[in-house]
């Protein structure tokens, strides 16, 4: 899948993306709850695509590791204030 986004970009948009997941599934204080999930297929299916990003999380840092994208420490990052601060 190509992108004309940095990974930094792409990388917020995925946070973003499990800040709405966790809201979601939130059933809170609303006027009218909805349920978050309505049916045991939804649950399967959106702990399935959850299996299937954990599995893929690591490869990031694995390229780090491997000097694909060295200097990109996250400390580093973080302490010029360029990490992702939500």
């Amino acid at each position: 899948m190509k992108s004309n986004r940095t990974p930094v970009e792409v990388a917020c948009a995925a946070a973003e993306k499990i800040r709405a997941l966790n809201h979601r599934a939130q059933r809170g204080n609303d006027p009218e709850p909805r349920e978050p999930f309505p049916s045991p297929r939804t649950v399967y299916d959106t702990v399935t695509v959850l299996h299937t990003l954990l599995e893929r999380l690591p490869q990031p840092f694995d390229q780090k590791k491997s000097g694909k994208n060295r200097g990109l420490s996250y400390g580093a990052r973080r302490h010029r204030g360029g990490g992702h601060r939500s």
